[in-house]
Parts: structure tokens; sequence; C-alpha cells
């Protein structure tokens, strides 16, 4: 039997409970709920790199045994880390080259026939491929960019290269491209080709920096397993 031992007093009852209940998608929010509160950080928020590699490690082993434990040494973190491993990933902390990168993406089932999956289109059970789960693409923490910052930065550059007429005019033309872009969205949300919130849409940057930021978590992660010793 996994021992539940935590280095901050954390309680990992209801993780274990509900992985032996085979509940995977129930134990991977449970996950995420529990890493970001030893972390101490906010429940709607997210891990960086930087909290990966204060992780208390008596806290990773018991996460990570339960999950192995559980799912009969398919998912875990030291599961997910031999894959990366194993595709030539370094354990030094540092965000491989693309292909090292999506291999492992490829692997585990996050990224399929060049597709990055959403949250919702994962497995949550074991006919998922090895090492899937817990999935911590989504806990990342984007740094938000609110559109006003945009804003500014956009009626300067018309301030600057058109005086006053060229600051409003880049400023009607802002307002006009926003509209558009905005009913855009809902409306292919209500046709169902877009899946994520509108509102993550408008607060975070673009998806190619976030994947960067994901690949810097995870390496940090395996650095960190490694050094857990699992």
């Amino acid at each position: 039997m996994q021992q539940l031992k935590s280095a901050v007093g954390m309680d990992y009852t209801k993780l274990r409970d509900l992985l032996s209940q085979k509940q995977w998608r129930e134990a991977d929010r449970e996950t995420r709920r529990v890493m970001l509160a030893v972390s101490k950080r906010p429940e709607d928020g997210g891990l960086t790199h930087k909290n990966i590699n204060d992780f208390p490690c008596e806290d990773l082993r018991t996460i990570d045994g339960l999950w192995v434990q559980y799912s009969n040494g398919r998912f875990g973190f030291s599961v997910q880390k031999e894959i990366y491993f194993n595709n030539g990933g370094q354990l030094d902390g540092k965000c491989p080259n693309n292909k090292v990168w999506y291999r492992l993406c490829e692997a585990a089932g996050w990224r399929v026939k060049g597709t990055w999956l959403y949250y919702d289109d994962l497995t949550f059970d074991t006919s998922a491929p090895r090492g899937h789960l817990p999935c911590i693409t989504s806990w990342v923490m984007d740094l938000p960019v609110p559109p006003i910052l945009w804003f500014v930065l956009w009626v300067l550059a018309g301030l600057i290269g058109g005086g006053i007429a060229g600051a409003i005019l880049l400023a009607l033309l802002w307002f006009v491209q926003w509209v558009i872009l905005w009913m855009l969205t809902r409306f292919l949300r209500a046709i169902g080709i877009l899946r994520f919130p509108i509102r993550s849409f408008w607060w975070k940057l673009p998806v190619g920096a976030s994947i960067r930021r994901v690949c810097l978590v995870y390496a940090s992660l395996f650095q960190r397993v490694t050094a857990c010793g699992l």
C-alpha cells in the first residue's frame, strides 16, 4: 500500500480513493489541485518551472506512486519521464528541440497526427497510451497579456507614426477588428468548431508560446522526478 507522505501536510486520501476507483478524470483534476496547493498557487492559477523545481520530493513520490500503483504502471510522472528519456530527452531541465518534444507528446497521446488535443479529448481510461496521465499541459501558468496592453501599444505606434490623427485611426481599427474577431469566435463556438473558452482566447499568449512554456515545465518536472529518485 502506497504511503501518503507529505512534507507540507497535504492530504492525499482523496487522490488515492479516486485512483483506486479508476476515476481517472477526477484524479487528474485532484492531482492538479494538490500540486497547486503544495506549491502555494491559487486553484485558478497554474504551475511554473520554478514551482516544479521547488516541489517537495516526498509529495512528488506520493503522487507518482499512487498513479503508478493504481494504473498498473501505465500512468505517472516517472512513466512519462521514461518515455521522454527513451525518445532522446535530456534530464537537464531544459526544453528540448521540437523533434524530441513532439515524440513525447505523440507517444503519450497528447498530440495526434500533428494536432494538439484539447483537454476534453484526452482518454480517461487505461486504453489510453502509456504515460497519457496525469496531463499537466492544462495546469501550466500562462502569462496574462490583457488586451488593454496591446491596445495601448497599438495607439502609441499610431501616435508616433501619425500624431493624434494616426492614434485615433489605429484606435478605431483596433476596435473594429476585435469586434469582428469576437463575433467570429462566438459563431465558431456555436457551431462546434472551437472548443476552448473565449475568455482564455483573449487573455493568453499565442499557442506556440504556450506550448514552449508547457515544454519547459515538463522538462523541469522530469529533472525533478530524477532528483527525487523516481
